[in-house]
This record gives structure tokens, C-alpha cells and sequence, in this order.
């Protein structure tokens, strides 16, 4: 009895420490997931393993071949599946990307990719504003100019503006020779009110970028964050 209690608090424990690595969307917790579903595809080379090992007549080395043979299926399977769970969350991420991503070869390339975020680092995003025939045929600059001109007269989301007034502001600063750091855009949520980090000679300048009606109500909560991120600048 100890030793069935002992054996199911180390499956327990098993159970909670991958539950727990699969929380994130991260390269380990995917290469847990296929590890897993790849083992659940095997089961059949498993069992017939272990019955061929403790049969009356033990077949030892047909044992061992269907071992072996399970062993690099599942490298393949994982291979396979770690791809398709790259590319299945990077749609999330580009939806566009299904008009690129159409054949084998380039899936493939998705297996190089060292990580998740350098894979995203490398995508060019001119890729959502064009069609796939276009992005072929044109040279650089000439898709880029066609998804810059549907950019700018498409919808935009209350991020990109803001995004892109931050980049107005932040240019306006470097016409007049500050290094400017884009800071909000960088860090995103965790930028502590300091959208712009402008430095010129021995002045450090701190600035919170807000696109707002020139006549809105500007509350203390505002100013006192401002000053309190610079404070810790």
C-alpha cells in the first residue's frame, strides 16, 4: 500500500510540475506538449513491446527492434507536431501569414527558427499589407511604399495611433539632435508612463506622449505619475 501511495504522489507530482509548464505559450512548454501527444500516438509500440518482452517465449530482440523503432518515430512525430504548434500560434500572431506559408518548403523553415520571439523578430510585416503576388513581384522599396500608403489610409487601432504619435513626437525631438529612446513602445505594458527618453548633451528629458483634445481635463494622477517614473529615471 506505502509503495502504491508513494508511486501516485510521484505521478501527481508528474502531472502538476507539466500542467504547470504548459501554462505559457513558450518553446519548453510546446516541446512538453508534443513530447506527450507524441507518446499517446506510440501507446500501440509500447504494448506490443512489453508483450513480446514478458510473453511465455520472450521475443528479446524483436522487443528491442519495436523499442528502437518507437524511439525514432517519436523524433519524427515531435519534429513534426513542435512545427505545427509554431505555425499554428504565429497565425495568431500574423494572420496574414497564411498567404505566405503554403507549401512544405517554407513551413520547414519554421523548424530553424531557434525561438518563437526570433522568428517574429524576423518576420517582415510588410507581408500584412500586401498580397503574396505583390510582395514576389515587387521590389523592396516598392512594396514597402504600397504597405506604408495602405497603412496610413486604413483603420487603425487605438495602439497603432498611439504608437505612431509616440514616432511623431519622438522625431520632432531628433530634428533637433536629441538620441531619443522609444521607450513605451519598447517595454509596452511596463513602460511607467515613460513613453520617450530624450538625452541631449547633459539633459535628460522624460516624456509621457498623449494624444488628447486640447481642451481635456489634464487630472493630478496624470502629472504625478510623470513625475514619479522620472523621479526613478
Amino acid at each position: 500500500m506505502n509503495k502504491k501511495i508513494e508511486f501516485l504522489e510521484k505521478g501527481i507530482l508528474k502531472k502538476d510540475t507539466l500542467f504547470s509548464s504548459l501554462k505559457n505559450k513558450s518553446d519548453s512548454s510546446i516541446s512538453n506538449i508534443t513530447s506527450l501527444y507524441s507518446d499517446f500516438l506510440l501507446i500501440q509500440f509500447d504494448l506490443s513491446e512489453h508483450y513480446l518482452r514478458t510473453k511465455k517465449r520472450p521475443a528479446r530482440k524483436e522487443a528491442k527492434r519495436i523499442k528502437e523503432l518507437k524511439k525514432e518515430t517519436k523524433v519524427y512525430n515531435e519534429k513534426y507536431k513542435q512545427m505545427m504548434c509554431k505555425y499554428e500560434y504565429l497565425l495568431q500572431l500574423f494572420p496574414e501569414l497564411t498567404n505566405f506559408v503554403d507549401d512544405f518548403e517554407t513551413l520547414g523553415q519554421l523548424e530553424d527558427a531557434n525561438s518563437m520571439d526570433d522568428f517574429k523578430e524576423d518576420f517582415d510585416k510588410v507581408q500584412n499589407y500586401v498580397s503574396k503576388e505583390e510582395y514576389l513581384k515587387l521590389t523592396i522599396d516598392e512594396r514597402n511604399q504600397l504597405a506604408l500608403n495602405r497603412y496610413v489610409k486604413g483603420k487603425k487601432t487605438n495602439w497603432q495611433i498611439g504608437r505612431d504619435h509616440e514616432l511623431f513626437c519622438g522625431l520632432e525631438y531628433e530634428k533637433e539632435g536629441w538620441n531619443v529612446e522609444y521607450f513605451g513602445m519598447e517595454k509596452r505594458l511596463k513602460y511607467l508612463g515613460r513613453d520617450l527618453i530624450a538625452r541631449k548633451e547633459d539633459t535628460i528629458e522624460i516624456i509621457q506622449c498623449k494624444l488628447w483634445s486640447k481642451n481635456k481635463m489634464i487630472h493630478e494622477k496624470r502629472i504625478l505619475q510623470l513625475y514619479g517614473t522620472t523621479i526613478i529615471e
